[in-house]
């Protein structure tokens, strides 16, 4: 070969191992940019059902994170699958719980979870600018850290806003309501005459047998819609002259317990009134089998939506319950400052960078409004100031909410991170919502817990469950007289276990409240002084 050939050659071979390289780094570079970090984020609520990565929101919080994310929920009982991770020091990257759950304050006091604020700082700075900054304060602990961040998280003042409403409420069946002339359910004798009544017009509705009155589920502490939400339905304080207040021995609250012990003698309430599981109670309200009910709408929206769009005169509506003598209004209670869940990264999660950078994603306006609406242009578009669905998002919101929980994946079907309550409006719930919101106080000072291991949480876990023994016997006993034996009964065998100790501690935890709101009125005068 000729050497001016060869230099040829060796030119072209030169170029192209050039160009190899240039290729490759380009390769390399375009796969850094590409790779998407999955992390295990767990939710400690064996209903959460929703997966990653077939819907519109969640492709999109991939697409712009960089981050896919693997779900996983207790199989069997959340509080031992937690306590189980806790213990085998096996948590998944990011975590999920009730604020109440005494896990909280192990993940903390043991080390098991990061500081937010530090994350933040080192990794995503606009997470502490998204955040609210009173949440911040009330959840930051005595070493100044935030380690977790809550949903739903409401400031007082905030619960008379249109879109936040107390959970709890008492609904009639329209129809069958009106039928009986729309009788006053807020005396004692009022509500049981109209149960009798009902029981006797109505013995069977739609081919089933009429059930007079529903509550929330027995468990192995009583009954929720017969303690904290009748005694809100009554208006009775938790506190009072800065003391807390014991409702339970309110003349007011047993009135109305020996109200529904007289209407389970009498046959009016039945067996399933004791017996009947979420589940079962959500199958019911679908049928349209109860004549009324203290419970929360939240768990029965599916339901709720398919009965208003089969026939709206067998909806359920929100009317007064049982008040107390003087026909006070209700004090119904809504979400706090401690929110409804709070979000941990855990110490062992692989990548904290990305972890703390996706929960700030879902704390932007550009997240929240992914994850409440949609995809904007796709799923919603803006009206002024209101979302309104487009295309297949709207047709599926509203003739089949389950594909669009699958395919859309909004209205806040991913909530780990959100403030207020702006699901998309539901014509079902729009009276329930607004019946509600009238009604609703925040209880913020009221909202205690006691550390794991402390006398008080174990004073205050057997003093539960000694009622959760007790709400049945009094509500099945023969007589008035049978009723004030049991219940004097449980009295002498709680102050045993500590009834006046805990009562102190429940005093102390709301002055202890009381002082943090009132450095969060602080923070607030000083802002709009600024």
């Amino acid at each position: 070969m000729a050497a001016g050939n060869s230099k040829r050659v060796v030119c072209v071979i030169a170029a192209l191992c050039c160009l190899a390289v240039v290729l490759a780094g380009c390769v390399r570079s375009g796969e850094e940019n590409e790779k998407i970090t999955t992390l295990d984020w767990y939710v400690n609520f064996s209903w959460f059902t929703a997966q990653w990565g077939e819907n519109h929101v969640t492709k999109t919080i991939t697409d712009e994170t960089g981050v896919q994310v693997r779900f996983s929920v207790p199989a069997g009982d959340e509080g031992e699958t937690l306590n189980a991770m806790i213990q085998q020091d096996a948590l998944p990257d990011l975590i999920t719980v009730g604020w109440w759950s005494p896990q909280v304050s192990t993940l903390i006091e043991g080390g098991y979870v990061c500081p937010l604020n530090e994350l933040a700082e080192k990794y995503a700075p606009e997470f502490l600018e998204n955040a609210g900054q009173a949440q911040l304060e009330w959840y930051r602990q005595q070493d100044g850290n935030i380690y977790g961040y809550p949903s739903f998280s409401v400031e007082p003042g905030v619960e008379t806003a249109d879109s936040t409403s107390a959970n709890v409420v008492f609904v009639v069946r329209k129809d069958l309501y009106e039928a009986l002339g729309c009788p006053d359910m807020t005396t004692p004798e009022g509500f049981a005459a109209a149960l009798r009544q009902a029981a006797e017009q109505f013995p069977q509705v739609d081919g089933m047998p009429l059930i007079p009155f529903g509550v929330g589920d027995f468990n192995e502490y009583g009954n929720a819609s017969l303690s904290d939400s009748l005694r809100d339905f009554l208006a009775i304080p938790q506190e009072k002259n800065g003391v807390a207040y014991d409702y339970v021995t309110d003349p007011e609250y047993l009135t109305w317990l020996k109200t529904l012990r007289q209407l389970v003698a009498d046959g009016v309430i039945k067996s399933d009134f004791f017996l009947d599981k979420r589940q079962q109670t959500q199958e019911k309200v679908l049928q349209g089998r109860y004549f009324c009910l203290i419970y929360q709408w939240s768990d029965i929206v599916a339901e709720l939506r398919t009965i208003y769009e089969q026939d709206p005169q067998r909806m359920y509506i929100a009317v007064d319950g049982p008040k107390n003598s003087a026909g006070d209004d209700h004090t119904l209670s809504a979400v706090g400052m401690n929110g409804w869940t709070l979000t941990f990264i855990s110490r062992d999660c692989e990548d904290p960078e990305k972890a703390i950078q996706l929960m700030n994603y879902l704390l932007s306006a550009e997240g929240s409004d992914l994850v409440r609406y949609g995809v904007e242009g796709v799923d919603y578009q803006w009206q002024g100031d209101q979302p309104q669905l487009i295309g297949q998002a709207a047709e599926l919101f509203r003739d089949d909410y389950t594909a669009y929980v699958q395919q859309i994946g909004a209205n806040n079907t991913y909530w780990m991170m959100q403030s207020g309550d702006t699901s998309l409006p539901v014509k079902a719930l729009h009276q329930i919502q607004q019946w509600s919101a009238q009604y609703t106080v925040n209880v913020s000072a009221y909202e205690v817990t006691f550390a794991p291991g402390s006398s008080a949480a174990a004073v205050d876990e057997a003093i539960k469950q000694l009622w959760g023994q007790t709400l049945p016997n009094l509500l099945l006993a023969s007589t008035d007289q049978e009723f004030d034996r049991v219940f004097q009964d449980y009295l002498i065998r709680r102050k045993e276990l500590g009834w006046d100790a805990l009562m102190q501690a429940r005093t102390n935890a709301f002055l202890q409240n009381h002082g943090k709101l009132a450095r969060l009125e602080c923070l607030d005068e000083v802002d709009d002084g600024q």
